[in-house]
């Protein structure tokens, strides 16, 4: 009975660990700053429409929508810079 009772209580003591490093992990993503990851991402994607709008290789002219979307998205690749 008390082999099988400290063996629950480490067991939970490692519980406990893990659980206090996850927490710590969890706290960490949080506090990270995650705009340039944003925007820099919404840049990628802004790009990806404008060349899936006139082709990769271009197929077609640059209309006034490629040209608007691939202006957003170096705006948006700036930003980070920008905001600092």
């Amino acid at each position: 009975m008390g082999l099988l009772l400290t063996m629950l209580i480490i067991l939970v003591c490692c519980l406990l660990m893990l659980r206090s490093m996850e927490v710590e992990a969890i706290r960490k993503i949080l506090s990270m700053d995650i705009f340039p990851f944003f925007c820099r991402f919404i840049a990628l994607f802004l790009i990806f429409l404008a060349l899936y709008s006139i082709g990769f290789p271009p197929k077609v002219t640059l209309n006034t929508t490629a040209i608007t979307l691939l202006s957003f998205s170096v705006l948006f690749c700036f930003s980070n810079l920008l905001k600092s």
